[in-house]
């Protein structure tokens, strides 16, 4: 075990035909910080867990489905670069803490 640690991955859907939105909410391995690779395959299982005619959210719509939820904003928003996610990782730095 690596820390006294629960981590959920919520994965946002939507149906082609009605636009009726879905989380997916998966488990990762208690206790365990995540690899990119133990990441990709949770994502994966909730990908193929999603319903008949549903698919993953892209960027404008996962960014507006977010934005609604967490404070009830119901404009749309642009959003920068392609439709589509990027493989980039960003890890977190530090915090430069100088007491």
């Amino acid at each position: 075990m690596n820390a006294p640690i629960e981590i959920e991955m919520k994965v946002y859907a939507v149906e082609e035909e009605s636009g009726q939105q879905a989380v997916v909410t998966m488990s990762l391995p208690v206790g365990q910080y995540p690899t990119r690779s133990t990441l990709e395959l949770i994502f994966k299982k909730a990908q193929d867990a999603l319903p008949d005619g549903f698919r993953v959210m892209d960027k404008p719509e996962f960014f507006n489905a977010y934005l609604q939820k967490e404070y009830g904003i119901t404009e749309r928003f642009a959003t920068p670069g392609s439709r589509e996610f990027t493989c980039e990782v960003i890890e977190m730095e530090p915090a430069n803490d100088s007491h």
